[in-house]
């Protein structure tokens, strides 16, 4: 099975409420970086929703200051499972990277 690199980055601002961010392509797998900024204090929670078996966890939940970065990485991701972030304030700022994307066996 070939590995197949792929430096793909997402960024964008963030709404406030729930935004989907990210869902890892049919017959992959992905490893995922984020990083979130806003200039005013805001509360933020990410969410892992796995696919195969269908559940959901809050990896975690945070009240952060004005101006303070939260980077993260290390998130494995299976086909079909997706990454959730809800912002209390709008304006938050976020870069995903999907760090490699590896065609599965299936």
């Amino acid at each position: 099975m070939a590995i197949i690199p792929i430096n793909q980055n997402l960024q964008g601002t963030l709404p406030v409420g729930t935004t989907t961010l990210y869902t890892t392509p049919s017959r992959c797998s992905s490893g995922i970086s984020l990083r979130f900024n806003n200039p005013s204090a805001y509360d933020i929670e990410l969410t892992i929703n796995r696919a195969n078996p269908a559940s959901s966890v809050v990896a975690y939940s945070l009240t952060l200051s004005a101006g303070d970065t939260l980077q993260d990485s290390g998130y494995p991701m299976e086909q079909g499972d997706s990454i959730q972030v809800t912002t209390t304030t709008a304006g938050t700022v976020y870069m995903l990277t999907v760090v490699n994307q590896i065609p599965n066996s299936y």
